[in-house]
């Protein structure tokens, strides 16, 4: 089923139809979604030092993991698989943390991000650019708030994966409660390369830490 109800009208609580995307969006990576499923994403620091991705099962999928603080300006992380196989890198673009680029495990580019599209809430609204064999594709997210409680992810007006936010663990609490800082759930529809819906997820994370420090 495709999701044509404008954005004002998928409102909390209700079920949102996924669409595969109507032109290939892929990195290439080999982690193409085959059916419907969803991942949750456990960040357990404000930094984005260390991530945990598991399945409905509660099986690891990913773990991402970066450097310490001040130890990267462009703040690197690395996403690997179960095997511990590189996936990619995500850094900001030129130190600038409104921008976000994915390299492959060589350093080749393969996606850009920002959150300042024109005309568009700076913390609510982002865009991707994903090269492809039929040229760029744009992928655009829409969150409802700041906090991303529920954000869409879009292709061509149809409506290919979709983020919760989860848990939203207050930073004084993390260290001795044993709390993540955030926990999501990424839905995303078959035909998706899921590595790529991950390294948005991430961007979207990275914006609510940083709104919520």
């Amino acid at each position: 089923m495709s999701s044509s109800a404008p954005l004002d009208a998928k409102q909390p609580g209700v079920t949102i139809s996924l669409t595969p995307p109507p032109s290939p969006v892929s990195f290439g990576s080999g982690y193409i979604v085959k059916e419907d499923c969803t991942l949750e994403i456990r960040c357990q620091d404000r930094d984005f030092r260390e991530a945990l991705v598991t399945d409905e099962n509660g099986s690891q999928v990913f773990t991402l993991q970066g450097k310490a603080p001040l130890a990267s300006w462009s703040v690197r992380r690395s996403l690997k698989d179960a095997s511990g196989n590189p996936v990619w890198d995500l850094h900001h673009n030129q130190s600038k943390l409104n921008q976000w680029s994915v390299d492959d495990p060589q350093g080749k580019e393969l996606c850009t991000i920002k959150n300042d599209v024109p005309g568009r809430d700076k913390i609510t609204a982002m865009q991707a650019r994903v090269g492809s064999d039929m040229g760029e594709v744009t992928i655009s997210m829409q969150s409802f708030d700041h906090a991303g409680t529920r954000t869409v992810f879009e292709v061509e007006g149809a409506t290919i994966a979709e983020l919760h936010l989860m848990e939203n663990n207050d930073l004084s609490f993390l260290k001795w409660r044993g709390l993540a800082r955030s926990v999501w759930k990424v839905r995303m529809a078959g035909g998706v390369d899921m590595a790529l819906i991950l390294a948005l997820a991430f961007c979207r994370a990275e914006v609510s830490h940083a709104w919520r420090r």
